[in-house]
């Protein structure tokens, strides 16, 4: 319904609206948090980072409008764009008719001082990601306020991991609330690691009201 409604909205402004659906399982790419993810971006830009489902997403969305205004293969050409450094070019344009600095780095892009890394308590593979608990502990870090706080993932669902590797590392400039932020991960099922063959996750019982998150992406 809500597609529909953005259609009709904007066929009543004037404006040609299309509307995509993104997969909303997982937290888009691998960091949560305003210094973290403009780190990764930059690092995608620049053809540095790995590939992720940020770039699919990028090009897609981006693809829509290109053959809205009248363009052909409207992925191609924005995946041409970022493969072929004009994207990365552009950026810096942006960056630098805004009083920032053009030669950033992603390095230069500061992070929270104190870090609690969460480990894989077994092998397996990452079945899940609540992506509501996910945000609470970015928020509890100090995101987006304190723009260095945030939460890299260092799996996502479907990656394999051995017990004791980094599943997720957070970043905060408030060591007091690490703490917190580690019972909070862990009560509420955070992440779930386990056997690809394991169909049955959980017994339910009884109902519980389910807290639901407005999310609405920058």
């Amino acid at each position: 319904l809500l597609p529909r409604d953005f259609i009709e909205l904007g066929s009543k402004l004037g404006i040609s609206t299309q509307v995509a659906i993104t997969y909303g399982e997982e937290p888009i790419s691998h960091t949560i948090g305003p210094a973290l993810e403009a780190r990764e971006a930059l690092e995608i830009l620049m053809r540095k980072g790995r590939v992720t489902d940020a770039v699919e997403k990028a090009v897609e969305v981006a693809g829509i409008l290109l053959e809205i205004v009248g363009e052909r293969g409207g992925k191609e050409l924005a995946l041409s764009a970022l493969r072929g450094g004009r994207a990365e070019e552009k950026l810096r344009e942006i960056i630098e008719a805004q009083g920032g600095d053009p030669g950033i780095r992603p390095d230069d892009i500061g992070v929270g001082r104190y870090e609690l890394d969460v480990r894989a308590e077994r092998s397996g593979y990452v079945l899940w990601m609540n992506n509501f608990s996910l945000v609470q502990a970015a928020r509890l870090a100090g995101a987006p306020k304190d723009k260095e706080a945030g939460i890299y993932l260092h799996r996502k669902i479907g990656d394999r991991v051995e017990k004791g590797e980094s599943i997720l590392t957070v970043y905060s400039n408030r060591e007091y609330r690490l703490d917190k932020i580690d019972e909070l991960l862990e009560e509420t099922k955070a992440i779930g690691v386990g056997k690809r063959y394991e169909m049955l996750i959980a017994k339910v019982k009884e109902v519980e009201e389910r807290k639901r998150a407005f999310l609405l992406e920058r």
